[in-house]
């Protein structure tokens, strides 16, 4: 999730069995277009469970922010 100066919005998402497994390592890419977002000077980035109640566990790791 990127914040545009007021709003959360959806980057990417990821589906359990249709896009990942669990106990598998995966490497993704997303790109964030400027042209896309109004960024602030403070612009954040979000990551996200999908917020049920069911405790899912997201483990998120190698990390890495580039800017062009």
């Amino acid at each position: 999730m990127v914040i545009d100066g007021t709003t959360w919005n959806t980057v990417a998402g990821y589906v359990s069995v249709t896009d990942f497994v669990n106990g598998q390592f995966y490497q993704k890419t997303v790109f964030i277009y400027e042209p896309d977002y109004t960024f602030p000077t403070d612009m954040k980035i979000g990551f996200r469970c999908d917020a049920s109640n069911n405790k899912d566990k997201v483990y998120i790791d190698e990390v890495k922010v580039s800017a062009k």
